[in-house]
Formats: structure tokens, C-alpha cells, sequence
């Protein structure tokens, strides 16, 4: 057998495994349940997008319309500004949507390097990452999250790097295990036999077949991140006014709750909504994982 045809098997049995993951995952997909999640974060994310194709601005005051019920001209009434709610819940679920994916991105990216650098690296390697996620771990997040957001200017840039930078942990340990798994596989033994670098056989033979694994954490991360957007726009050190998201408007909200319970209530039951179609996603993806294994 040809050292090429040798090197060629791993790329071929990721693309089988991918191919049989991403046809379980479809089948899975077809169950009512992720039917109907599915569904509705699919509306969710669409009036979103939309956003802007209603052509008002969600920032416009009208003084003398502050503070109004539901009706046929502001659909979700007004805040206390006479802004028109509706827009500003489209708005905010944009921001909060975004940001969202983007912490969800930056902390599976710093999860993904450490865990492959400690799973393919030498023991002392190993040791000495596991003891910096053991650390970052010993951290209390709110706390160090609350800190770290205080030194920065608030936005949705400090947001992504606050969440994102404090939420990678549990990703690196996952794919450090898987790594550990997958480097004793006879291919990638070989690859490494043959002088193929530790970084190249990582990126091309360990990191596809870790990819169900790292997805699986991602589509986690997602809601995990947003309930941690909220969590700092309701203490006020998350998104800044004018600027809106789902969180932000349920601080704004605690101030009249008896008088308008809806504006908290509306975008407080989107983000249990968007969360729980993620946290069905999810399953359905680790249930397509597991059949697999």
C-alpha cells in the first residue's frame, strides 16, 4: 500500500462520517418536536432580519404617545419615551441574536485551539492547559464578567469578548477528550509516524472526526450566551441605551411593570422561546451524535 493512498483514508472517512452525521441529523430534524422548534426560531430570526424593512426607526421619541397599551398602530404599544415598541423588539433581538452567535464563535474558537493543543500535545503541555481551564474555571464568572465589562467601553464588542472569552472552558475539555480518543486511531498514528507535523495532522485527520463533538457544544453555547447578554443588560452593563436588545429592554421594563407588564413580558418570553428551540436543536444534534457511536 502507497504512503498516499495511506494519507488520502482519513480525509475519506471524515467525509463518510460527516456525510452519515449530517443524514442522521436531517432524520432527526423530522421529529415533531424539532419540527415545531425549528419553526419558530425560524420566524424568530426572520421578523428580526426584518427589521429594517418596516421603515421606522426604532429610536424616533413621540412625546405625546409615551407609554401606550397595544393597538392597531403600535402593535407591542409604546415605552416610556414614546418609542414604538415593536421595532425596538425587533431591533433588540437582532443585537441579541448577534451577539449570541458571535460570543458562541469566539468561545468554541479559543476552546477548540486549547483543547486540540492539549489532547495532540506532550504531557507537560497537556498539564499545564488543563491547570489555566481549571483556573478559568475556579473564576466566579458573574463577577469576573462584571469586572472586566467595567474597564471597557459597553457594546456589543465587550459583550462578545466578556462572554466569549469566560464560556470556553467546558469546550476545550470536550475536545481535548475527543482528541486524546482520536489521536490513538491507526491513521492518525501513521500520519505522525510518517513525520506529518503535530499541527497538520491536528487540522487534517483529529479535527473532523472532532467536529460532531464541537458542534454539538456550539449549538449549546448559543443559549448560554444570550441568557448571558441578558443577564448584563438587565444589571446594566450590557448593551447601552438608545441602542436595544432583549435584555436591555427587560431592565428598562422593571420600572413599569405594574402599569405595563407587557413590555417586560414580551421580550422576556422571546428569549425563553429562542432558547428553548436552541436547547431542542441541541438535543436533537447530540441524539444524532450518539446514534452514530
Amino acid at each position: 500500500m502507497s504512503t498516499t493512498s495511506l494519507r488520502r483514508r482519513p480525509a475519506v472517512k471524515s467525509k463518510d462520517q460527516a456525510f452519515t452525521f449530517g443524514r442522521r441529523w436531517v432524520a432527526a430534524l423530522l421529529t415533531p418536536q424539532a419540527i415545531s422548534a425549528s419553526t419558530l426560531l425560524v420566524v424568530i430570526v426572520g421578523f428580526t432580519l426584518s427589521a429594517p424593512l418596516w421603515g421606522i426607526n426604532p429610536d424616533a421619541l413621540d412625546l405625546d404617545s409615551m407609554s401606550q397599551p397595544p393597538s392597531s398602530e403600535h402593535w407591542f404599544g409604546t415605552d416610556g419615551l414614546g418609542r414604538d415598541y415593536f421595532i425596538r423588539v425587533l431591533y433588540g433581538g437582532r443585537v441579541s441574536l448577534a451577539v449570541g452567535l458571535l460570543a458562541t464563535l469566539t468561545g468554541t474558537g479559543i476552546g477548540v485551539v486549547v483543547g486540540l493543543a492539549a489532547g495532540f500535545s506532550s504531557p507537560w503541555i497537556d498539564g499545564l492547559l488543563m491547570r489555566i481551564v481549571d483556573f478559568f474555571n475556579s473564576l466566579p464568572w458573574l463577577l469576573m464578567v462584571m469586572v472586566v465589562s467595567l474597564l471597557l467601553k459597553p457594546g456589543i464588542g465587550t459583550i462578545v469578548i466578556c462572554v466569549g472569552g469566560f464560556s470556553w472552558m467546558s469546550v476545550a475539555r470536550l475536545v481535548r477528550a475527543e482528541t486524546l480518543s482520536i489521536r490513538e486511531r491507526t491513521y492518525v498514528r501513521y500520519a505522525v509516524y510518517i513525520g506529518q507535523s503535530r499541527a497538520r495532522t491536528a487540522l487534517w485527520h483529529v479535527l473532523p472526526d472532532a467536529l460532531p463533538t464541537i458542534l454539538v457544544a456550539a449549538s449549546s453555547s448559543v443559549s448560554g450566551a444570550m441568557m448571558s447578554e441578558a443577564t448584563l443588560s438587565f444589571l446594566g452593563r450590557g448593551i447601552q441605551p438608545p441602542q436595544a436588545s432583549w435584555g436591555q429592554l427587560l431592565q428598562i421594563a422593571q420600572g413599569s411593570l405594574q402599569q405595563l407588564p407587557h413590555l417586560a413580558i414580551i421580550p422576556g418570553a422571546l428569549i425563553m422561546a429562542t432558547i428553548y428551540c436552541l436547547n431542542v436543536l441541541t438535543n436533537v444534534t447530540r441524539q444524532a451524535m450518539e446514534a452514530g457511536q
